[in-house]
C-alpha cells in the first residue's frame, strides 16, 4: 500500500475517533484512560496499518524507519490541526461548549504544543454544569488543564499574556498553571524574570498582583 493510501486510511480512522470523543458525551469522562478507548474504537484494517508503520520503528531498514516517522507525525499533525479548528469555529457557540471542552482536553493529551496560542487566549473559558464538590482551576477550565499537560513549553506564551491582560481572573488562573509546572519556588523566579520586560503600567501592575495574591504569593516580608 503506497504512503498516501496509508495516510488516507489512517485519517479516516483519526476521524472516527475525533467524531466519537467530541460528538458524545460518554466517549471521555473525566479520568477515563483515552488512549485504551481510542483503541478499542478504531478499525481494525487502521489499528493494522499504524501497527505495522510503529513496528518499521523497531527494524534496521533506514528508508522504512524513515516513512513510518513520517507517517505517523503526519497522523498526530491532522489530528491536532482538527482539534485546533474545533476549538476555534466554535468557542463561542454555546451549545458546542461541550465539543470544545473534549477538544481542549484532547489538546493537553497530546502535549500539543501547537495549541498553546488558542489555550492561553481561552484561558477563562469554562466548564458547563460542574459538580458541587472541590474541584481544582485546571478543571474548571480546561484550557489550564491543558496548558499544564503541556508544560514548560506553555510558559512563554503564558509570559506574554501576563504583560498585556488586564483581567484580575486571567492572572488569577495562568497563577495556577505557572504553580503547577514550576513550583512556588521556581513560579516566582519565573516572575521575578518577566518583571524584568514589563515596560507598561499595566504589566509592571500584572507582575505585582501576581506576587502579592493568588497563588504564587510571597510571604509576608520576603525580600522581591
Amino acid at each position: 500500500m503506497s504512503k498516501m493510501l496509508r495516510f488516507a486510511f489512517v485519517v479516516v480512522g483519526a476521524g472516527i475517533i475525533l467524531s466519537t470523543f467530541l460528538i458524545s458525551p460518554k466517549a471521555h469522562v473525566e479520568g477515563q484512560d483515552i488512549s485504551k478507548v481510542a483503541t478499542d474504537k478504531m478499525d481494525e484494517k487502521i489499528k493494522n496499518i499504524l501497527s505495522n508503520e510503529i513496528a518499521k520503528l523497531k527494524g534496521d531498514n533506514v528508508d522504512e524507519i524513515q516513512s513510518a516517522k513520517e507517517s505517523i507525525t503526519m497522523v498526530r499533525s491532522y489530528i491536532i490541526n482538527e482539534l485546533i479548528t474545533v476549538v476555534r469555529n466554535n468557542k463561542v457557540n454555546e451549545n458546542k461548549r461541550d465539543n470544545v471542552i473534549r477538544a481542549i482536553e484532547l489538546l493537553g493529551e497530546f502535549r500539543a504544543v501547537e495549541s498553546i496560542s488558542t489555550l492561553v487566549d481561552m484561558v477563562d473559558y469554562e466548564r458547563p454544569n460542574l459538580p458541587d464538590t472541590n474541584i481544582s482551576d485546571d478543571y474548571i477550565y480546561p484550557a489550564i488543564g491543558a496548558l499544564i499537560q503541556i508544560g514548560k513549553p506553555s510558559l512563554n506564551a503564558i509570559g506574554q499574556l501576563i504583560l498585556t491582560v488586564d483581567s484580575p481572573k486571567k492572572l488569577m488562573l495562568v497563577s495556577w498553571a505557572i504553580l503547577v509546572i514550576e513550583g512556588k519556588v521556581n513560579g516566582r523566579t519565573f516572575v521575578h524574570e518577566l518583571g524584568k520586560k514589563a515596560t507598561t503600567e499595566q504589566a509592571k501592575k500584572n507582575i505585582d498582583i501576581l506576587l502579592t495574591k493568588y497563588y504564587l504569593h510571597e510571604p509576608t516580608g520576603e525580600k522581591k
